[in-house]
């Protein structure tokens, strides 16, 4: 037949950020396609030039930013944090893409605190993904994102494993497409 898609809200941000674009499919039903949008990972790629614990604060603030558009609750402490990790990294300008995307994770999170969509912006799935298409909204990001030869794995990293640890995608045998930004 034709495909179903459920599309959960995006936020909206006042750049219009680029973002993740994530496309899943559940094994039960191979026509219904959900589609949602998480922020672009602080540091992506940064791998070894990145100071470790700044990475681990990053990974911390992403994670608890994803939390909050999963159940539309903020956390103050989180939210304080976030601001935060945003600030020292403008005031030490560190790199203008890892500053943006912590920038970028600093208005998702108010975003959600002023209940811009009403509600969580993550769909609520009966079953994990086993299939994901995952690109970029812009078609001016594509910088942001490595080719699949160099550093896609470890780009993905953050988003996959949160994605996994929080019962979206199922544990074993993921597939896993990049899609070109249009």
């Amino acid at each position: 037949m034709h495909d179903r898609k459920r599309e959960a809200c995006r936020p909206r941000t006042a750049a219009k950020a680029p973002m993740l674009r994530v496309e899943g499919r559940v094994p039960s039903n191979t026509d219904a396609t959900i589609v949602f949008h998480l922020p672009l990972p602080p540091l992506a790629g940064a791998g070894a030039r990145a100071v470790h614990a700044l990475e681990r604060r990053a990974k911390k603030a992403y994670f608890a930013v994803l939390d909050a558009m999963r159940t539309g609750i903020v956390d103050a402490d989180r939210a304080a944090q976030v601001s935060r990790l945003a600030g020292e990294a403008r005031a030490r300008r560190s790199a203008d893409t890892a500053s943006e995307a912590l920038d970028q994770l600093v208005w998702v999170m108010g975003a959600v605190a002023a209940g811009v969509a009403g509600a969580p912006l993550l769909p609520h799935l009966s079953e994990p993904l086993a299939v994901l298409v995952v690109g970029v909204t812009s078609a001016s990001a594509s910088a942001l994102v490595p080719s699949p030869s160099e550093a896609l794995p470890e780009f993905l990293r953050w988003p996959l494993e949160w994605l996994q640890t929080r019962g979206f995608t199922v544990p074993t045998g993921l597939e896993v497409k990049v899609a070109t930004p249009s």
